[in-house]
C-alpha cells in the first residue's frame, strides 16, 4: 500500500524488518510532523492552478500574490479591497487594464464597473475619449483638460473620493490635466466653492 494512500509517505518507506523502523513507535512519532507537512504541500500543489493561479477560483489569501505576478504593485493595489474587486482586475489585467492605460474608457470601467463610484468625466476643448483634435505641432498649445465630476454626497476626505482621485493619477490620459471635483461646478468652483484646477 503507498505511503500516500495512507498520509505516511516517508514512514510507509522505512524498511519493517525486527520493527527498527517502521513499527517502532519512536519512529512513527518522529516522522508524524514531517509526513503531515509532505501531505499538506502535495494538496497544494495539485490543486495550484485552481488555488493560485486562476482570478475566478484563487484563494482570498492569494490574490494579493498573484495580483503582483500581473502587474499591479505599489499604488496600483490595495490590499484592503474586496475580493470581488480584486478578481475582476486581476483578470481583466492583460486583456484590458494595462491595453488601454490612459484611456476615458478604462477610467470609467474602474470607476463604476469595478468599484461602484458613480462617476461621470467631462472632458474639456477636444478631447475625445484619449484622442485629441489637435494637430501634432498643436501639442504645445492649451493643456488638455478634464474633469472627475462625483456625487455631491460623497466628501472630499471619504474613502471613494479619495480613491477615485489615486484612480484618476494612476491612469489618466498623458498631456493631460484632470482634477475629481463635485458633479455641479460652474466658473471654475465646485458646488462647495472649492477651485477647480487651482
Amino acid at each position: 500500500m503507498s505511503g500516500w494512500s495512507t498520509n505516511r509517505p516517508i514512514y510507509a518507506r522505512l524498511p519493517s524488518e525486527a520493527e527498527k523502523y517502521n513499527g517502532n513507535p519512536a519512529v512513527d512519532a518522529l516522522c508524524q510532523p514531517f509526513d503531515s507537512i509532505l501531505i499538506q504541500y502535495r494538496a497544494a500543489l495539485s490543486n495550484f492552478e485552481r488555488d493560485f493561479l486562476n482570478p475566478d477560483t484563487a484563494r482570498s489569501d492569494a490574490l494579493d500574490w498573484l495580483a503582483m505576478n500581473c502587474g499591479f504593485t505599489g499604488n496600483f493595489w490595495g490590499t484592503d479591497w474586496g475580493d470581488a474587486q480584486k478578481r475582476l482586475l486581476i483578470k481583466n489585467s492583460h486583456s484590458f487594464i494595462w491595453n488601454n492605460k490612459g484611456t476615458y474608457r478604462l477610467l470609467y470601467w474602474l470607476l463604476n464597473t469595478v468599484f461602484a463610484i458613480p462617476a461621470q468625466i467631462y472632458q474639456v476643448g477636444d478631447f475625445l475619449a484619449d484622442i485629441s483634435a489637435a494637430d501634432d505641432d498643436s501639442l504645445g498649445g492649451d493643456q488638455l483638460q478634464y474633469y472627475v465630476l462625483l456625487p455631491i454626497t460623497f466628501e472630499a476626505t471619504s474613502k471613494e473620493f479619495q480613491l477615485a482621485e489615486r484612480l484618476n493619477y494612476l491612469y489618466m490620459p498623458v498631456f493631460c490635466d484632470s482634477d475629481c471635483v463635485y458633479d455641479a461646478f460652474y466658473a471654475d468652483m465646485s458646488s462647495v466653492n472649492d477651485p477647480i484646477f487651482d
